[in-house]
């Protein structure tokens, strides 16, 4: 099977790269055709591409992000567009970030592109079984149309490195965009709790809300919370590796943080680190409490420092969970394993 991975992905993105990575370790031969410049010019060079490998692939793979693409991907092709949806530009844009009105025109127009890529595309893949329902419902598709595909992490990529741990501190990680999905405010509240005890909470990214949280860190006397920039993927992970606890998404306003799992839960897992997030229907779709996760009620920054407080005084119960949602994560999430499930689903198309 030749696949045609199309569009204006970023391939070292943990989805897009988890994906082609499966693929290939399957026995898959991926042709890459991207173009992430601005402008309509990129169109064009889309179209060159795509034409010296036209005749070359059995279907083709629209990677995320893709709504703006999958109409052009239906112009080019008639064979089978799998699109890689992950996540509603709608949802994203209006609901969650709040960046604009549904009645805007930029809310229609996320809408509209929603809703065209979904007709477009033979069929679509989310990342939950909970999120598929929602963006059925959401779009008004039959829910048989999405796919499940859990793409945890390159295992080639992340895995357990060796860190140097100040055994005088508690050190608690959060990597990543801050936005209003992640409930980094109750988080900050949680520290505050936590006054007076050995915790280091350290915040690696940036995005909507990294601003904000600053001011609530300084607002709230948090000399326990650092903020630094985005890093480079080889100076992040063993940055991150210091950690004795990993932190997920927290936000109880979110319906998000009920469909979706973060790629930094497949992440912190594959580096052996113990996670704390928010209960939801996705999580408890491959995860445990107290198995191979720590979840707590979101939107409750007591909950949040409690589940810290049982980790912190309890190295047993962070070892347990981190070692199995290690082996999960080896038996179920790295590419060989996602590669089986996905290869047989793209050959199905290819025999209709």
């Amino acid at each position: 099977m030749t696949v045609c991975y199309f569009g204006l992905f970023r391939p070292d993105y943990v989805r897009n790269q988890a994906l082609i990575k499966a693929l290939r370790v399957s026995g898959v031969t991926v042709l890459e055709v991207s173009d992430r410049s601005k402008g309509f010019a990129k169109y064009l060079r889309l179209f060159a591409k795509h034409w010296k490998v036209r005749s070359r692939y059995d279907l083709m793979i629209v990677g995320f992000p893709g709504q703006s693409i999958v109409p052009f991907a239906r112009l080019l092709t008639r064979k089978p567009i799998v699109f890689d949806a992950l996540v509603s530009l709608y949802d994203s844009v209006v609901i969650e970030r709040k960046q604009c009105s549904s009645a805007s025109f930029r809310g229609r127009w996320c809408f509209l592109l929603d809703w065209l890529s979904a007709r477009l595309a033979t069929t679509i893949l989310l990342d939950t079984r909970e999120h598929a329902a929602y963006y059925s419902k959401l779009l008004s598709i039959p829910e048989g149309k999405c796919w499940v595909v859990y793409h945890g992490c390159d295992d080639a990529v992340f895995y357990p490195h060796p860190a140097k741990r100040d055994e005088t501190k508690f050190v608690v990680e959060f990597h990543g965009y801050i936005t209003p999905t992640n409930g980094m405010d109750f988080v900050m509240r949680a520290m505050k709790l936590l006054s007076g005890k050995p915790y280091e909470l350290r915040i690696i990214g940036g995005g909507q809300e990294y601003g904000r949280m600053q001011d609530l860190a300084r607002e709230l006397g948090l000399s326990s919370v650092q903020f630094f920039p985005a890093m480079p993927r080889e100076r992040l992970l063993p940055f991150i590796s210091q950690a004795r606890a990993g932190l997920g998404f927290f936000n109880n306003r979110s319906g998000r943080v009920q469909r979706v799992i973060a790629n930094k839960i497949y992440e912190m897992m594959a580096l052996k680190i113990p996670v704390v997030t928010a209960d939801s229907p996705a999580i408890r779709e491959l995860f445990t409490h107290r198995e191979n996760i720590y979840v707590c009620q979101p939107g409750d920054p007591h909950a949040i420092a409690e589940a810290l407080e049982e980790l912190r005084n309890s190295e047993k119960l962070r070892s347990s969970i981190a070692n199995n949602a290690y082996v999960y994560y080896k038996n179920n999430l790295v590419p060989t394993s996602v590669g089986r499930s996905f290869v047989t689903k793209l050959a199905s198309l290819i025999t209709k």
